[in-house]
This record gives structure tokens, sequence and C-alpha cells, in this order.
């Protein structure tokens, strides 16, 4: 059997060449991921474990994970399938018919991504669900979620995940491979949410991307108040920090990090609500990214869904904010505007009513401008 996936696979490199798939194809069969720039396949071996085959064309390189899984004898079955790739090679995702892990809870098929950017690659659990799809660039992951028998839509930005860290130190990237996250910036403001009684496990993540050791400085300043302290990156390292080093009092915060290399930084919290936990992250702001007008979309199929808008004034003088509600008809909810007044260099948090699907909409008044993210939970 396994020189069979072998000989399967060499076929399918021979003909790589001449597969294109454009937007909005059928994938092919379930064991295999197709893009111009990238293949990806399973290898059954003697012992019936399966093993994942990626290769990317443009450097003719061949990656091989083993999975720890084995095929169902009776039924012949796969553990995993609908394999998907991006064009560079970088993300894999799948759904699997076992856990790969310990923590996984829920009950079968879950979803997964592996992530080649990294010389050790990274696993990532996402949930359970069904039929997943990855864009051509990578950056956004689509699957389907039923839980409880209510079924969701759930779309993902690889931009947002941050590495990880292995034995408490960052591999640097193989040669010619994507970059990870979003762009490093030598300038960045990260919110935190105001203390609650629901939020736990806070930290803000650091990473620095570069070859050489940098310094990063976070400030914290409110009217006449500044405040400052500082953290060394190793090379490629990241830092996990407990905002309670930053925070003066339990109202949101928005913190500044300024360094002399390009870094990112993620502010992380785990959450309970109604006795389920969940987690998520906030990437940073860039300062330098404002705009007067601000547009956030959101879609699924039968959950309705509870929503965080958090809006950053990165400016010195105080800046109004006119936040409306879009329903999936594009019809604004009148009920739901709101007039926001965002003191210099700070925060606002807002949660907003649930909509199964539509856009937040966020104006700023008398020529100001602003920042912002939108935190989405489905309704469980």
């Amino acid at each position: 059997m396994r020189y069979i996936g072998c000989l399967f696979l060499f076929l399918l490199l021979q003909l790589s060449p001449g597969i294109h798939r454009a937007a909005g194809d059928e994938p092919g069969p379930s064991g295999i991921g197709i893009n111009p720039g990238a293949i990806t396949s399973l290898r059954v071996e003697n012992d019936l474990s399966v093993t994942l085959l990626l290769y990317r064309v443009s450097t003719h390189q061949l990656i091989e994970w083993p999975t720890k899984l084995t095929v169902e004898v009776s039924p012949g079955r796969l553990p995993i399938t609908g394999l998907q790739v991006d064009d560079d090679g970088r993300y894999v995702v799948f759904e699997a018919g076992k856990r790969l892990g310990s923590y996984e809870k829920g009950s079968p098929p879950f979803v997964y991504a592996l992530d080649f950017g990294l010389e050790t690659p990274v696993r990532r659990f996402l949930g359970q669900g069904s039929a997943p799809q990855i864009s051509a660039d990578g950056t956004r992951i689509v699957f389907d979620r039923t839980v409880n028998g209510l079924a969701s839509t759930v779309s993902l930005d690889t931009r947002d995940w941050q590495p990880e860290v292995l034995d408490g130190r960052l591999a640097p990237a193989p040669a010619g491979s994507p970059s990870s996250g979003r762009p490093a910036r030598r300038n960045l403001v990260v919110p935190l949410l105001p203390v609650e009684d629901s939020l736990s496990c806070e930290r803000l993540i650091l990473f620095n991307p570069n070859s050489d050791e940098t310094v990063v400085t976070a400030r914290l300043q409110r009217g006449f108040l500044s405040w400052r302290k500082s953290f060394t990156l190793s090379a490629h390292g990241s830092l996990a920090v407990d905002p309670s080093q930053l925070r003066r009092g339990s109202e949101a915060t928005l913190i500044g990090l300024s360094a002399p290399l390009p870094i990112s930084a993620e502010y992380r919290v785990e959450e309970t609500r109604s006795g389920r936990s969940e987690a998520f992250g906030v990437p940073a702001l860039d300062p330098e990214t404002v705009a007067s007008h601000l547009v956030f979309s959101f879609w699924a199929a039968k959950i309705a869904l509870r929503s965080t808008l958090v809006l950053a004034n990165t400016n010195e003088k105080p800046t109004r904010v006119r936040v409306a509600q879009v329903d999936g008809f594009g019809s604004e909810q009148t009920a739901s505007v709101r007039i926001l007044t965002i003191r210099p260099r700070d925060l606002s948090v807002l949660d907003l009513s649930p909509l199964p699907a539509g856009q937040i909409r966020v104006e700023a008044l008398d020529r100001g401008q602003v920042a912002g993210t939108l935190i989405v939970r489905d309704g469980s």
C-alpha cells in the first residue's frame, strides 16, 4: 500500500504543471488537495498508519508529516478527508474523523490546519466541523460547523495567528517560505479588554520575526499621566506578558508598543459565559491605519452572533463616532445606533446585540479617524 501511495503521488507530480483550479471550482478527491503551486496527499504505510505529503511545485520540495492515525480496516476508510492547500504550500486544512490530540472536545468530525511556515510544522485545532476550504493566498479558512443541531459557517483569518513557541523558542522560517502573521511594525497599539469575571488567562503575545534581538517598550498614556515598561525579545523569539503588568485600573486600555525593529503582537484571552469556555485573540492595530469609516461584515447560517466592537483613538484629541448595525437585507437597525466619544489615545469597547448576519458600520464624526476590530462569537 505504501508503494501504491508513492506511485499515485508521483503521477500527480508529473501532471502538476497542467493542473489549474480556479476560484469556486470543486475540490479534488477527498484524499488529494491540489493548487497550482502545491499538492497535498495521503500515503498509507505498511502498518496502515497514514502520512500526509506536501509537495511545493516551485521549489520541488516534498514534506512528510506523520498523522499518527491509521486506516480503519473494516470500512476501508481514510481517517482524513477534504484536503485543501494554499498556493504557496504553507497551510493545509482537512477534516478528521478522529482526534489528533488529547484536548479536542465534542464529537467528530474535526477540522485542523497545518502550518508549514516553520521548520517544525504547527498543528492547529480549528473546532468541530466539516468541508474546510482555504483561499489561494492562504489568509482565509472557511468550514461548516454543526453543534447541538445548529448549523453555522466559521470563517478564520490566518493572519490573526501568532507563531507558537516551540521549546520556549521559535525556529526561523525556512528560506523562501511565506512570512508568518500580519505584517510586522515598529509601532503598534494593543487593545486590552476591561477586566470582567468572565475573562481569564489574559496574555499579551509579542513576537520578534527578526534575526537580531530587540527591545520592546510598552507605553500607557491617559491625559497627563504616562507610564512605560520594557521587554527584551530574542531573535525569532516570542514572549507572553501578563496584562496585569501593563494595566492601570479595570477599564479597557490601549497600550502602545514600539521597537527599533518591526514586531507583531496579539492580545489573547479565555472567556467563560454560561458555563462554557472559549478563547479568542485580538491582533495589534497599526496606529497609522486609521479611517473615518469602518465596515465589519459577518454571516452565519442559523445561529445569532454575539459580537464586541473594539475601537481605538490613537489621536491627541477626543473623537466622536457613530456605530450602527445593518441586517442581512441592508436595513439599518435604528435602535442599534449609538454615538460614542473616545478619549485621546484610549479605547472604547461596545457589546452589540446579536444578529444572524449583516454589518457593523462605524463613522468617525467631526473629521476624526479611528482604528478597530470586531470580536465575533457564536450564539452558544
